[in-house]
């Protein structure tokens, strides 16, 4: 793994588009920057994440990152990213917001509600990699030397 690749702590993608997830974790996994990559579709699954539940029970850790869609079909992320600012542990994992929506309500919602980014889509499969790559080594850069609370080191 290259000299920009984050923590062992998975990067969270929570996208609903099977497609636009494929290629935001191919894009993280194929420039080497997390050999570590979570995929979860649906807003249920990132609040199970977050609360231990079904078969995230026994999880040890917290992602480094979360790139977090904002229109998905059970829910809104700014929703998703309410509940992560509330919880003990995921509150500080920083959020960056990948959505296709260039509201700007939206984006100051986002601000209001403590997100680290806020980023519209690109449309072309070329400048979507471009985005995703940047945006990776921006946050690999940014990762704190200290895990976040409830965590470890040896995680």
């Amino acid at each position: 793994m290259n000299r920009w690749a984050m923590e062992e702590r998975p990067i969270l993608i929570v996208e609903d588009n099977p497609r636009e997830r494929e290629l935001i974790a191919s894009a993280l996994i194929g420039y080497e920057l997390s050999g570590n990559v979570m995929s979860m579709s649906c807003g249920a699954e990132l609040l199970d994440y977050i609360a231990r539940r079904g078969s995230y029970h026994s999880r040890r850790t917290v992602p480094s990152l979360v790139i977090l869609d904002l229109d998905l079909e059970d829910m809104h992320g700014l929703e998703l990213l309410r509940a992560i600012r509330h919880d003990r542990e995921m509150g500080a994992v920083p959020v960056v917001i990948f959505s296709g929506s260039d509201s700007a309500l939206d984006a100051a919602v986002a601000r209001e509600l403590r997100a680290d980014g806020f980023v519209v889509k690109p449309t072309d499969f070329h400048d979507l990699q471009t985005t995703v790559r940047s945006l990776a080594v921006f946050w690999a850069s940014q990762v704190r030397k200290t895990a976040p609370t409830g965590t470890s080191n040896n995680d």
